[in-house]
């Protein structure tokens, strides 16, 4: 039944990209899943979405990623996810207006979904038309239950655009609604200046103990001015295969670092550049 093993290929990648698990632990069972799936059926569209997402963010396989992007669209334009994903990676390669015109086909089709919202904004974001990103995200601040993703980018559009305080309670309320309040106990007894490197920090311990995204610990320390740390912390996603690495191409946050000689050997180790 293949729904069935692309819906555990899709648990796997959705908890090994929001750091729930390692993908030391994740991969094997994605890969597996995948292949037989297409095994038992090579034309299934999700098969190729899920395939194309293993190629880009476990392997760095990038051509062949967009070619199993593009076959899943063949066999189904109306497959959300696959719309969704392929506005990720095309984003990733800095394909702005194709990207929107991917995700706004998703959101026509499922206007309700959060992951597509949020894909509406991804080529706005890194595009760095941040007005645009705030006026569709803001609504995360006062949705319930929250939603973890929106309010991450939030904070991060408002840091970029200088809105310091604004961005700190947005990501306060980011780390509240994992139910990672320790995080937020040590923001509230920083001071403004230290408060995103006092989350980083306390990020970091936690890692020590209970795996969390490495690419998001490097994302607090680059906004909190610790480029080392930073880029210290990318080359450990790197290592981990944390899969949100594959946003450095584009991420407006490694803006400050982007001709320093660590970040170019990461983005040669992940074939984003020879």
């Amino acid at each position: 039944y293949v729904p069935a093993f692309n819906g555990l290929a899709g648990c796997y990648l959705s908890m090994s990209w929001f750091g729930i698990i390692r993908t030391s632990e994740s991969l094997p069972k994605i890969r597996k899943y995948i292949l037989k799936a297409l095994e038992i059926d090579e034309n299934n569209s999700e098969t190729y979405s899920d395939l194309g997402m293993m190629l880009a963010c476990f392997e760095w396989k990038w051509a062949e990623a967009e070619k199993a992007y593009r076959r899943g669209l063949v066999l189904d334009p109306n497959n959300i996810m696959a719309l969704n994903i392929f506005t990720i990676n095309r984003v990733n390669f800095k394909e702005y207006n194709y990207a929107r015109k991917l995700a706004e086909r998703a959101q026509t089709i499922d206007p309700v979904s959060g992951f597509t919202d949020i894909c509406v904004a991804f080529p706005d974001f890194y595009e760095k038309k941040y007005e645009r990103v705030v006026k569709r995200l803001s609504k995360y601040l006062e949705l319930n239950p929250p939603f973890w993703w929106g309010l991450w980018f939030l904070w991060r559009t408002l840091f970029l655009m200088n809105r310091k305080e604004e961005a700190v309670e947005a990501c306060k309320k980011s780390f509240m609604s994992i139910n990672m309040q320790v995080v937020v106990d040590e923001m509230n007894k920083a001071g403004v200046e230290n408060v995103f490197c006092m989350a980083a920090c306390t990020m970091a311990e936690f890692y020590k103990h209970h795996y969390v995204s490495p690419y998001n610990i490097a994302i607090l320390f680059i906004n909190a001015g610790k480029k080392e740390e930073a880029l210290n912390w990318l080359e450990i996603s790197i290592n981990e295969i944390d899969p949100q690495v594959v946003f450095i191409n584009a991420d407006p946050d490694w803006d400050s670092v982007r001709n320093d000689d660590n970040f170019i050997r990461c983005m040669k180790r992940i074939g984003l550049i020879t």
